[in-house]
């Protein structure tokens, strides 16, 4: 099955409640990283936040986060590009920890909590706008909702998950349930109290589609579905980018690297990809 973002406007559009299944996303990302189970899992949840932060954007705009926590796996690097399609790694994708005191895997623990979660926009061609917050909790799904109260001013009900079986992931995704302007307080007590239903996101999309989770929680209110979209891991580096940079560099120095190196190599960290190029290579570059 295709992962899948479903978005829906709730109470006569005093709501918006979305639900995405990203479990292709996340293991594509286990397989190009070889991630631990608890990687896995950290990774998937930034994935999935970022899937939706990128998804109602335009092609050539961008949204990236950060996550460092001070813990053993590193830094969480995403990318997001319009549309939802998203890249990510983290700094130490081999870590592995016992599992935490409620048995499961300790992503907190992982990621660490003392640090911050940074989100930089990159829209229609302006200023980056940068947001941050304190983690408070390094669970990724708390960090985020923190993220939207303090920085965007939004309060959001935000529930990500990552189900890891025999070391791969077989069901990922993201419920982000937010207030749009005219929503009163009956309604977000309504909307608070329906979240609790999302704690086991990833089981639930074992067995039910996003719509089917959409239709059953808030079913008996007045729904209106916006369009469907298909998020996708995908990087947007490729072999004639870095001809680019290498042209940009000049013939000169790019045969200086040549003679002090004998080629020229990049690494993509997003798809692990090594680029290699040779004297053959480069000169036919600047013909």
């Amino acid at each position: 099955m295709r992962d899948i973002i479903e978005k829906a406007m709730l109470f006569g559009g005093k709501a918006i409640v979305t639900v995405m299944r990203t479990k292709n996303i996340v293991e594509r990302a286990r397989e190009l990283h070889s991630t631990s189970a608890v990687a896995t899992a950290a990774l998937g949840r930034t994935l999935t936040a970022i899937t939706f932060m990128s998804m109602d954007m335009e092609e050539d705009d961008d949204v990236s986060a950060i996550v460092d926590g001070g813990g053993v796996l590193g830094k969480i690097i995403v990318s997001g590009a319009g549309g939802g399609y998203v890249r990510g790694y983290v700094g130490n994708g081999s870590v592995e920890l016992p599992l935490n005191a409620k048995g499961k895997l300790d992503v907190g623990g992982a990621v660490g909590r003392d640090g911050y979660l940074t989100v930089t926009k990159k829209i229609g061609g302006g200023e980056p706008y940068v947001g941050k917050c304190e983690l408070m909790s390094g669970e990724i799904g708390e960090d985020f909702a923190y993220y939207y109260l303090i920085s965007e001013q939004l309060p959001s009900v935000v529930a990500l998950g990552t189900l890891i079986e025999n070391g791969k992931c077989i069901s990922a995704g993201g419920v982000f349930i937010q207030p749009l302007p005219g929503c009163g307080e009956d309604i977000l007590v309504v909307l608070e109290d329906i979240s609790r239903n999302f704690k086991d996101i990833s089981k639930q999309l074992l067995v039910k589609s996003p719509r089917e989770m959409i239709d059953d929680n808030f079913g008996h209110f007045e729904i209106k579905y916006l369009d469907t979209k298909y998020p996708e891991y995908r990087c947007r580096c490729s072999r004639e980018k870095l001809e680019s940079v290498i042209l940009s560099l000049g013939k000169d120095e790019a045969m200086d690297m040549i003679r002090d190196n004998g080629e020229i190599r990049a690494h993509c960290e997003f798809c692990n990809t090594d680029y290699v190029f040779g004297e053959n290579d480069v000169k036919k570059l600047f013909l």
